[in-house]
């Protein structure tokens, strides 16, 4: 894969600047892209865990943890995408824990948290996006936090998530150890 120019373009680390500002590490590894249609699978690494705020997606996935383990709060259908902050406290309809081995698919409007244990790896089959953003919601003050999908991104902050050929060798050496591949 660390070959394939067009699938490693795809391929994300997580932003420095970002990083900084919410402290979780969360690789992405495109194995497969179909331009056409939109629908790809990854490798998500969640490398120091995850403890993350209510968000949706841009599109509906599925998902399987391969490695590891995360509790999964899901919390409903965000209504419309309108602007406007959400009722504060925002209360889990639903919550599990999701095991090696576990699968699940969210719609893209299914706002949901996931805290992962360090090193989770999960195989995500997304869809085609059917929206340009995807929003999590600050639980202090129920504002929305939009999130764009990379074409919509700067040049400077795509390169700063671009990940190298070495990293991703580096990478499938680790998921070997691990059993994975």
């Amino acid at each position: 894969m660390a070959d394939t120019p067009g699938l490693l373009a795809l391929c994300e680390r997580p932003d420095p600047v970002t990083l900084g500002e919410v402290g979780q590490s969360l690789d992405k590894i495109v194995l497969y892209a179909d331009p056409e249609s939109g629908v790809r699978v990854r490798l998500h690494v969640f490398w120091n865990g995850c403890d993350d705020l209510p968000h949706n997606h841009r599109w509906t996935f599925a998902s399987m943890v391969l490695k590891g383990h995360f509790r999964h709060f899901m919390y409903g259908d965000q209504g419309t995408d309108d602007d406007g902050a959400f009722p504060l406290p925002f209360t889990a309809l639903h919550a599990r824990t999701e095991r090696q081995g576990t699968t699940y698919a969210l719609h893209h409007r299914m706002m949901h948290v996931l805290i992962a244990e360090e090193n989770t790896v999960s195989l995500v089959i997304r869809g085609p996006a059917v929206k340009d953003y995807s929003f999590l919601v600050d639980t202090k003050t129920g504002e929305r936090v939009y999130h764009f999908g990379a074409d919509k991104e700067s040049p400077e902050k795509e390169a700063r998530k671009k990940m190298t050929p070495e990293t991703l060798r580096d990478l499938a050496a680790k998921f070997s150890e691990w059993g994975l591949f």
